[in-house]
């Protein structure tokens, strides 16, 4: 196990993996029960850490597709943004997570320039509002 799932796993479960003297023991020879013990909990740690991230992953809008599996990488030149590819989409493109999260990005953005625009128009409406205010005329139409 890495540094990096051992923080992963305390951020995101709250419980902290143990990092004791069992990672540099001798792994070569039959497992003791505080290996097999490490062994098991990273193991676990690592199913129920996919499990937390990827309930994460669906509640988001829009839902990224998943990773791929690594031995079913297809060769792409993304270089210098090699990045995790993902499942392809419904019409068959495979892309990066860096390319979909630049994608969104750019979406977000625009979204955004859209929402400044409307501030802006109805900041305006609001001014021409206050400069020429509606007047209420009495009419006095029988009907």
């Amino acid at each position: 196990m890495n540094v990096l799932q051992a923080k992963q796993v305390e951020e995101h479960l709250g419980l902290p993996l143990g990092k004791g003297r069992v990672r540099t023991s001798d792994w070569s020879k039959p497992l003791d029960e505080e290996q097999k013990t490490y062994a098991a909990d990273d193991a676990y740690a690592g199913f129920m850490l996919y499990h937390c991230m990827n309930a994460m992953r669906v509640g988001m809008d829009p839902v990224p597709p998943l990773p791929r599996l690594a031995d079913t990488y297809i060769p792409m030149r993304t270089w210098p943004y090699c990045s995790i590819q993902l499942e392809p989409s419904e019409n068959g493109v495979t892309t990066t997570a860096y390319q979909f999260y630049m994608e969104l990005n750019r979406r977000l953005e625009e979204k955004k320039a859209e929402t400044m625009e409307l501030v802006s128009l109805a900041r305006d409406m609001e001014t021409a509002r206050k400069k020429f205010p509606l007047r209420r005329f009495e009419t006095n139409l029988e009907i």
